[in-house]
Order: C-alpha cells, then sequence, then structure tokens
C-alpha cells in the first residue's frame, strides 16, 4: 500500500479541521486501521504468491505463507 492509498483511505474516514489535523469520525479510526492492516496483509500475501509461480514453481512455502497471512484476517 502506498502513501496515496493511505491518504484516500483516511480522506473516506475523517476529515480535516482548519489547522489540518485528521479528525475521525466516530469509529472511523477503528475502520481506517482495519483497512490499512487488510491492505498490508493482501499485499504481502501477493508478493508470496507471486515468489510461488517464478519458474514455473508452484506450492511449497510461498503458497502456504500466504494463505497463513490472509488466514490472520480471519480471526
Amino acid at each position: 500500500m502506498n502513501d496515496e492509498q493511505v491518504f484516500e483511505l483516511a480522506e473516506r474516514n475523517s476529515f480535516q479541521d482548519d489547522s489540518g489535523c485528521w479528525i475521525f469520525k466516530d469509529e472511523g479510526l477503528l475502520d481506517f486501521v482495519f483497512m490499512v492492516q487488510k491492505a498490508e496483509r493482501e499485499a504481502c500475501a501477493k508478493l508470496c504468491d507471486e515468489q510461488s509461480d517464478k519458474d514455473g514453481f508452484e506450492g511449497g512455502y510461498a503458497n502456504e505463507c500466504a494463505e497463513l497471512i490472509r488466514a490472520r484476517g480471519e480471526k
């Protein structure tokens, strides 16, 4: 997740006051944190998927790692 994506998520869940500080609405901060966590888990899992697909190799530890990373969000 790049900085631009983080700012987009923040803008959806907050507003800026006159001094430029981010003010999160109700449970917006928690929603923002959970969305960032989910996006980072998926980005990491995709890297594992890409590693497992190199040179025609499928399976192995890279796929297991991707599954474990994605499962962290299901608890």
